[in-house]
């Protein structure tokens, strides 16, 4: 065999390979290719069908963690290199009774505002994370902060009685990158490509997400995964069936919708409550360049670049999400608020000339006339 014969069979062959290996399932589901992660986006599931009526918003959904609210869970508390990561103090900690590493939010509003808005997103259908409002007592805690503990500090038994425990995801996020998540801009690239009711659940989940003035809505706050259920091995490699996006973190909501991030981004009546669900600046921005122009825009401020702004709402997702917003029964919504503690913050308003504590009916009140700002909107 001539040398040049054996180089064109050798480039061949790789041809070759490289062109089955395409061909594969992705390798690994937290390193996947540009081109699969886009496949995964374009598909996954946003919204499912929830028996709105029937959902307890006071437990929340039942997993191997579900608690009910303020319930005493123990713990052993993780050594691990401390999260410089977000507003919040957190850690993890693994359960005494099943074994399972959860993460830990303590101390600070974050910890309210999750849970409601968690648990609002789950009653309407959307993909989000199993959290709940506990007394968490932890062994092996360090002695003054569990979140950021100082060298050679001493490991305690502590009581924790304003924690949040957040369930470890059920399945394999799928990204090519470490916390890399999804972008708004992203979503809206597959809205302009999908179905009718894709767009709906698209713009109701934009919608849902101003409601409740998502205000940390950068890319890392968002997830693609694939639960552990719809996981399958091709080939001797994983694959997903159907992927889901979901928030996953919702700690910065109501509260005061803002470009920069605080302690009234998180579970502040005052803000949240005077904050309309529309953006009128926006629209009549919108009409001086377009008279005819009827497109409906929400209204929120979001921290970072890559978040979520005054986004454009069709009629579609404003009737889509108001159905689902119009199931909740007046005691569910109470119990939203209730087992996320919201009367817990020592905010103080004033009614009728008194300095009076924010109450759950207060909260209750807000977020109806809230929703019937959404129900009573046409978007044409």
């Amino acid at each position: 065999m001539r040398l040049n014969d054996f180089n064109i069979s050798t480039t061949a062959f790789v041809a070759i390979i490289f062109f089955l290996f395409l061909l594969l399932p992705p390798h690994d589901l937290q390193h996947v290719s540009v081109s699969e992660r886009k496949d995964f986006l374009r598909k996954a599931s946003i919204w499912h069908k929830m028996n709105i009526p029937s959902a307890n918003l006071l437990l929340g959904p039942q997993s191997e963690i579900s608690v009910t609210p303020e319930a005493e869970v123990s713990c052993v508390y993780v050594e691990e290199p401390p999260s410089r990561v977000g507003f919040s103090p957190k850690f993890r900690c693994r359960l005494l009774d099943s074994g399972e590493v959860v993460r830990i939010k303590f101390s600070n509003r974050e910890t309210v505002a999750e849970v409601a808005g968690s648990r609002l997103l789950w009653a309407l259908g959307f993909y989000t994370d199993d959290v709940y409002s506990v007394q968490l007592r932890c062994f092996g805690c360090p002695e003054k902060n569990p979140a950021h503990p100082g060298k050679n500090e001493a490991r305690v038994e502590r009581l924790i009685t304003d924690a949040m425990m957040e369930r470890t995801y059920n399945g394999s996020e799928i990204v090519q990158y470490s916390d890399q998540g999804w972008s708004w801009k992203e979503l809206e690239a597959i809205r302009a490509e999908s179905s009718p009711e894709k767009k709906t659940e698209i713009d109701a989940l934009k919608l849902v997400a101003a409601l409740m003035q998502h205000t940390d809505s950068k890319r890392s706050q968002q997830r693609l995964g694939c639960d552990s259920s719809n996981l399958i091995w091709s080939n001797g490699f994983p694959d997903c069936t159907e992927s889901r996006l979901m928030i996953q973190d919702l700690g910065e909501t109501f509260g005061e919708g803002s470009s920069t991030i605080d302690t009234l981004s998180a579970m502040y009546f005052k803000g949240w409550s005077q904050t309309p669900v529309w953006s009128q600046d926006r629209e009549n921005e919108e009409r001086k360049k377009n008279a005819s122009m009827r497109m409906c825009f929400a209204n929120l401020k979001s921290a970072g670049n890559d978040g979520l702004f005054d986004p454009a709402i069709s009629d579609d997702g404003r009737m889509f999400l108001g159905n689902l917003l119009e199931k909740l029964s007046d005691q569910q919504i109470h119990d939203l608020f209730k087992a996320s503690r919201a009367d817990t913050t020592g905010e103080k308003i004033v009614k009728n000339g008194v300095l009076v504590s924010v109450t759950l009916n207060d909260w209750v009140s807000a977020f109806k006339k809230k929703r019937q700002e959404i129900v009573e909107r046409r978007c044409d």
